[in-house]
């Protein structure tokens, strides 16, 4: 397993990547538990979309991680 926050830490002094946010009130999950309150962040890779990292801190975080780790996991052009 990769340590996220060498990964974020490398790609934030090279600049090579981007991120997406969003609040956890927007999300289908929330809108089912009745839980508003927290966000999820997506950094991944400027030109390969490859996702780098995933950050998230709401009700049931955890399940949301682990789908992230999953894709992060996978092998090849299927991680974008």
């Amino acid at each position: 397993m990769v340590d996220t926050r060498y990964v974020l830490h490398a790609a934030y002094r090279r600049r090579s990547h981007l991120y997406g946010q969003a609040f956890f009130k927007t999300l289908a999950r929330a809108q089912i538990s009745g839980e508003t309150v927290g966000m999820l962040k997506i950094l991944f890779h400027r030109e390969t979309l490859e996702i780098l990292g995933i950050h998230c801190f709401c009700y049931q975080a955890a399940e949301i991680v682990h789908i992230g780790q999953a894709i992060m996991n996978q092998e090849g052009g299927v991680n974008t």
